[in-house]
């Protein structure tokens, strides 16, 4: 059975209106909608996640619901896929099997992959993170609650998985090498780590220094859009960071937030290595993109020039790059202050257009 573009779409522009609710139900400022199974498991797939998830808090699952929430809007879903040529490629066949190997870094951070496989007419085949069991199945289940025709079209298979035509696996560097062996004979979106950075010219105001803020400690930074690297002038005073952050500072009441961090803490001191203590997170001065959670390196230049061209440089293995400008040929990945958590709909992980792959490959 195929489902027209226009019934796919309206259910998921559906699902976004709901979601933006469920947020509000989740951060205290509604009360569950009623009439609604979906959203009632949903809710209590969410409860159920920050009981097995430490890191899933109730608030960043929220947040996580909201950004989804924000890119289901019916005029950007619109402006979105008047790019693709799905309605003649897909109204006619039943689709293809698309295998999602997803990540669990942050709630529900596979939910771009899994919309772009239904609204291009494929079937999706979830093997969900552990990390994030719930969420992904009372997800699909408030999609097919508006779009019952969808529920032959998601599943969640336990064990070895068989019968796909197409992976879309998410993990580390390590396990992208895996995936390269297991999925290498058919079409594939591989991703491997990714970090962001950002580059202050110094000059920024106290609102964006606030929302860089937000794009450090979103999901306790454990996201591949979090920034982890910073580049700053010479004479860039730290303290700025570290006052204009204060209201983070509460990352620290999660306990496994702040067990790193007090690892991180001793390791510094016992090393006597030069680090700036804000007493929620630690900077160190250092040009590598991955460090340790609750340590933000940063790096210092005389010429902003030499912080692009190390972007530049190292373009494959970032995900987004805040600053006030970027050059032309780092657009793809320039996000606002305060936006890297907040993608759009044409904000591909990577860099790879899934719609553009999954069109093909039908």
């Amino acid at each position: 059975m195929t489902i027209p573009l226009k019934d796919r779409t309206a259910a998921f522009i559906q699902t976004g209106q709901l979601l933006h609710r469920l947020a509000d139900c989740l951060n205290g400022f509604q009360e569950p909608p009623s009439g609604s199974p979906a959203a009632l498991g949903f809710l209590q797939a969410a409860r159920e996640s920050t009981l097995q998830n430490p890191w899933f808090t109730k608030e960043h699952i929220a947040r996580a619901v909201k950004a989804i929430a924000g890119m289901l809007d019916a005029g950007r879903m619109e402006e979105w896929l008047m790019e693709y040529s799905l309605r003649d490629a897909h109204e006619t066949h039943s689709g293809k099997n698309i295998l999602l190997v997803m990540a669990g870094n942050i709630p529900l951070v596979g939910f771009h992959d899994f919309l772009c496989v239904l609204i291009s007419g494929n079937r999706a085949m979830i093997k969900s993170s552990s990390l994030d069991r719930h969420l992904p199945k009372a997800l699909a289940e408030i999609v097919t609650e508006f779009e019952p025709g969808f529920r032959d079209r998601i599943t969640f298979p336990e064990g070895p998985v068989r019968g796909y035509d197409a992976v879309i696996a998410t993990g580390s560097n390590n396990s992208a090498r895996y995936f390269d062996y297991y999925f290498g004979k058919v079409p594939h979106i591989i991703r491997k780590n990714r970090n962001s950075m950002a580059i202050l010219s110094g000059e920024e105001s106290q609102n964006e220094i606030t929302l860089l803020g937000d794009d450090v400690f979103s999901y306790f930074g454990l996201g591949c859009r979090n920034v982890s690297l910073l580049w700053l002038p010479k004479a860039y005073d730290m303290n700025t960071l570290g006052k204009g952050w204060m209201r983070y500072r509460g990352v620290v009441e999660n306990q496994k937030y702040a067990n790193n961090y007090d690892f991180q803490k001793a390791v510094s001191l016992v090393n006597k290595e030069p680090h700036h203590d804000t007493g929620f997170c630690l900077f160190r001065e250092n040009h590598s993109l991955s460090p340790p959670l609750s340590v933000i390196h940063y790096q210092k230049y005389r010429c902003d020039d030499e912080a692009f061209r190390f972007a530049a440089s190292h373009k494959n293995e970032l995900q987004c790059l805040v600053s006030r400008r970027s050059p032309r040929e780092l657009a793809f990945i320039h996000v606002p202050f305060g936006m890297t958590q907040q993608p759009s709909l044409w904000d591909y992980a990577d860099g790879v257009d899934t719609l553009q792959f999954l069109s093909r490959i039908s």
